[in-house]
């Protein structure tokens, strides 16, 4: 797995985590719903430094 395909791999998940976020919808987010996802987006950015940091 190069570096290129860890960092496409990160961008998806962040696209397809931005995009069940925002997304219309007839009832609003259940409560913390946000924050989840704002956790989701934290353990992605984890394991992306921890990919970089293993890369060298």
């Amino acid at each position: 797995m190069t570096l290129a395909d860890l960092l496409l791999a990160y961008v998806l998940a962040m696209l397809t985590g931005l995009a069940v976020l925002l997304r219309p919808r007839r009832e609003p987010l259940p409560e913390g719903a946000s924050v989840g996802f704002l956790v989701l987006v934290g353990v992605l950015w984890l394991m992306f430094f921890l990919a970089l940091v293993l890369w060298r």
